[in-house]
């Protein structure tokens, strides 16, 4: 029998959650009281195309606190996009920002939240701890996806031409969320899958991260607890609010664990895949999951195996030695992808073959992978693209 993941009596760690979190159905009404006690009297609201009729519907209920509205977010966001919106801040004076979407939205919206407080580009900002003790204005977040959990955390993924880049600093925290699962309802299936993944391999990754702690430990691991019980009725069931709610609920706690905790070589090379063969974000830690950690247990399975049989108690599978449930919780992964319809190769996806090399670069470059329990190589990569593939 395997036990549960103890709190070393030699452990250290800092963690930090700074943001205000506002929950439940119809809390989206509440966006321009929570945006003022932020401090915000002049807004920005950052959105996307599709979201058009949701963010007029929010431009309403925050009344004299809207200054702007900036709906050309794009997938995989970038500096351009990112630029084009502060410049539209700056020309209606907002001091503030209050974001309606997905990842991409949350993360256009910390950048134009960082770089309201200069005069010029993001460009400069982006990096580890930038912003050296200074604010970004602040911000509210309202997702409308269960994945990311980027209201809570103080990353923004920003593509630079072919490059997708990290921007990680405290500032980018969010000063306020709001989780009203009824933004949600009407997500596709497809996105309800992909994003879904996208926060259980945050949840996985705060796990197995070296700068993992007790906190994040918990929090990560009610997270896969929930997504293993809500994703598959979020995907068939969409109508379901209390699905909804649990996996917006899910993606907030594995956003709040890798905020703390980092990440690790999946998200290193799902970027990598992403910025080089536009695939979603999503999409590509589903496919990489399981390899990573199949990968991490073969070369640290001291540190691992009773890491991954935690996961794999969260996950509600059979007991067993720690290795036993460390292979389950990888097989529960890969059966709950299918369960999901989600592909579960790169070749699904028009990845080319013979990729490995060009996307093994791209993942050394990113910083993710600093906390991985396995040092990386390149090598090391260009194996995991390939088993992939």
């Amino acid at each position: 029998m395997s036990g549960p993941l103890l709190a070393s009596g030699q452990a250290r760690f800092r963690t930090w959650l700074p943001t205000r979190i506002f929950g439940g159905a119809g809390s989206a009404g509440k966006a321009a009281r929570i945006a003022a006690d932020t401090g915000i009297r002049k807004a920005i609201l950052v959105s996307d195309r599709g979201l058009e009729a949701a963010a007029r519907t929010l431009a309403e209920a925050l009344g004299p606190l809207h200054a702007c509205t900036f709906l050309d977010v794009e997938p995989d966001t970038g500096v351009e996009i990112i630029d084009r919106a502060t410049e539209l801040a700056r020309r209606h004076s907002a001091d503030g920002v209050v974001s309606l979407g997905g990842g991409s939205v949350m993360d256009t919206a910390k950048g134009v939240a960082a770089a309201l407080k200069t005069e010029g580009s993001v460009r400069p900002l982006i990096g580890t701890g930038t912003m050296k003790g200074k604010t970004a204005a602040p911000h509210l977040g309202i997702p409308t996806t269960a994945g990311a959990g980027s209201e809570v955390t103080c990353a923004a993924v920003i593509r630079d031409g072919a490059a997708k880049l990290v921007f990680w600093d405290d500032a980018l925290y969010p000063a306020a969320a709001i989780l009203d699962p009824l933004l949600t309802l009407k997500l596709p299936a497809r996105l309800t899958a992909a994003t879904g993944m996208d926060a259980l391999t945050h949840a996985v990754e705060a796990v197995h991260s070296l700068s993992s702690g007790p906190l994040t430990d918990a929090l990560a691991l009610h997270a896969v607890s929930l997504i293993s019980g809500s994703l598959r009725e979020a995907v068939h069931l969409p109508g379901n609010p209390d699905a909804r709610m649990s996996m917006l609920v899910a993606s907030n706690l594995a956003g709040q664990a890798i905020s703390n905790a980092f990440l690790g070589s999946v998200h290193a090379l799902a970027h990598s895949v992403g910025a080089h063969c536009r695939v979603h974000h999503g999409t590509a830690n589903a496919i990489l999951l399981p390899h990573v950690m199949r990968m991490n247990l073969e070369l640290n399975p001291e540190f691992c195996a009773p890491r991954y049989a935690a996961v794999g108690r969260a996950l509600g599978v059979p007991h067993g030695s720690p290795e036993e449930l460390s292979l389950r919780a990888v097989q529960r992964i890969g059966a709950l992808i299918r369960e999901v319809d989600l592909p579960s190769r790169l070749r699904d996806v028009n990845v080319p073959p013979g990729s490995g090399a060009l996307l093994a670069e791209g993942a050394m470059a990113d910083i993710s992978h600093r906390t991985n329990p396995v040092p990386m190589t390149r090598e090391l990569f260009e194996q995991l693209a390939e088993r992939a593939w």
